[in-house]
């Protein structure tokens, strides 16, 4: 959107930008492909953080049988 911003300057193309940014907000984003992919980065990083919380304070085997993650995978 940022970039169709600085062409539409150069092209006189604000009113289409302005109807496309219109239309965006009437799209469902947690239908797009690439809401899908933010989540899924999102809830892999924030698993991994509870990974690293958990094993500050148990030994590994501990954390893999709370999580139920496989051991190979919390190590």
């Amino acid at each position: 959107m940022n970039m169709l911003e600085v062409l539409s300057e150069n092209r006189d193309l604000k009113a289409q930008v302005r109807k496309a940014e219109h239309m965006l907000t009437q799209i469902e984003i947690e239908r797009l492909p690439s809401f899908a992919i933010g989540f899924e980065r999102g809830e892999a990083k924030g698993e991994a953080q509870i990974v690293h919380r958990l094993l500050r304070r148990l030994d590994v085997t501990k954390t893999s049988e709370l999580l139920g993650l496989p051991l190979e995978e919390v190590e």
